[in-house]
């Protein structure tokens, strides 16, 4: 026997959770500026799936959310580095250099999601393979980095956290006078 009963809906403006057929998980559905939004909770709790919906509707309110961020390649993100030295009226030759020479074969069709500790230890044990000193690879990564907190500061944002990693020891600077 169907009931006629309607069924209680939640609050206007808090999305919707369903079911896809053949999936244990929850999916949600919300819109922000006009245009859906659909993705997996990645849960099978109702109670996780609706505190993962208000928080998603929460990051997208405050522009915290991250739009695309599974396309997002370093080098969308070095092209956005290269732009803003531009801007700024900033020495570009020698960025432009440090990523053709060496940070593009290694990142450049790299998702920028997939960039992490062991990627950047990876590049680090490459690089003094090739024999270049400690400092020369710091300062490459300190350009990625510089990329990536340009990504992370965009609206929206581009990354979801900025990149951080540990510096190479460097070698004290020389010390003393040169004498006649």
């Amino acid at each position: 026997m169907e009931s006629t009963e309607k069924k209680p809906r939640g609050r206007r403006g808090l999305g919707c959770l369903y079911r896809v057929k053949n999936s244990r998980n929850w999916y949600v559905k919300f819109y922000v500026d006009g245009k859906p939004i659909q993705e997996s909770a990645n849960t099978d709790s109702k109670r996780e799936a609706e505190n993962f919906i208000k928080a998603r509707i929460l990051a997208c309110s405050n522009g915290d959310a991250v739009s695309d961020a599974n396309r997002v390649t370093v080098k969308e993100l070095y092209d956005a580095l290269l732009a803003d030295y531009r801007i700024n009226q900033k020495s570009l030759w020698w960025a432009e250099l440090n990523w053709i020479k060496h940070l593009e074969p290694f990142f450049g069709t790299m998702l920028a999601k997939n960039v992490g500790s062991n990627a950047l230890d990876r590049y680090k044990e490459s690089r003094l393979e090739q024999g270049a000193a400690n400092g020369s690879i710091n300062r490459e990564l300190s350009l990625l980095q510089r990329s990536f907190m340009i990504g992370y500061e965009s609206q929206p944002r581009k990354v979801a956290r900025p990149l951080r990693f540990h510096r190479l020891a460097e070698s004290k600077p020389r010390s003393g006078f040169i004498e006649e």
